[in-house]
């Protein structure tokens, strides 16, 4: 009878850990999409060579104020820090995409 107990309020206990709580099933999705976006905002306005260099200081300083912040024990402000600093990743992997591979470049 107490084993019947304790196993009851485990699992509530359990039940509200998780809705406090709850799991992203995919994690990657999130990341995959903020640098897809960092691109897809980039081809709007290409920046100059100062400009893309400014965008990865832009990605260290978002990425390093996230782990700080992580620190603190805010993980939603880290989160968010995190995927900004992937989408300023991504519009500055656009233009160096096509400084490597030109429009010469043949895919055979």
């Amino acid at each position: 009878m107490n084993q019947l107990r304790c196993d009851k309020v485990l699992s509530t206990m359990e039940v509200v850990r998780t809705r406090l709580n709850p799991a992203f099933k995919a994690p990657m999705l999130l990341a995959a999409a903020s640098f897809a976006l960092g691109i897809a905002l980039v081809r709007l306005d290409p920046p100059t060579p100062l400009g893309a260099s400014l965008l990865l200081w832009g990605t260290t300083a978002c990425l390093l104020g996230g782990l700080v912040v992580l620190r603190a024990d805010w993980r939603w402000a880290s989160s968010l820090l995190a995927l900004s600093g992937l989408m300023f990743a991504g519009a500055a992997a656009a233009p160096l995409f096509e400084l490597r591979f030109g429009p010469t470049t043949s895919a055979t």
